[in-house]
């Protein structure tokens, strides 16, 4: 997981299976950012950043 401020936070072993894409959890990694929303968490928008 990406968090606003760039900070990485592992959540479940890169060696050990994921539930995230049926079909595809043995041959892939899930990579999740924080965001997505507004300030108020109601309208989309694109809170990435550089870090």
């Amino acid at each position: 997981m990406v968090r606003l401020n760039g900070e990485v936070e592992r959540d479940r072993p890169i060696a050990e299976v994921g539930a995230h894409c049926k079909g595809h959890n043995a041959t892939s990694i899930d990579v999740y950012y924080i965001g997505g929303l507004d300030a108020d968490g109601n309208k989309p928008k694109d809170t990435r950043t550089v870090e």
